[in-house]
């Protein structure tokens, strides 16, 4: 485990898209809607993650980048990794 810091030589998971697509058809059964399910300030507060790196994460990107600290994100891009 990389503590959600990019480490030389990790591979890439697949484990958290396939979890949102499960989530995602759970709410859809369950008739949740997604902003409910997938509200990034209330996993943010819940998880202790910066919004911006969940936000990141949900979308497919790569995330934590060890410059950004609690409440200095000014952007949805402050602590996605480029790639």
């Amino acid at each position: 485990m990389t503590g959600g810091l990019e480490v030389p030589g990790s591979v890439p998971t697949t484990a958290l898209p396939a979890v949102v697509a499960r989530v995602t058809a759970l709410a859809d059964r369950l008739g949740v809607a997604h902003t409910e399910v997938f509200h990034t300030g209330r996993l943010s507060a819940a998880s202790g993650v910066l919004e911006c790196v969940v936000k990141a994460l949900l979308g497919g990107r790569l995330a934590g980048n060890p410059m950004c600290r609690r409440g200095s994100c000014s952007g949805s891009t402050c602590c996605a990794v480029p790639g």
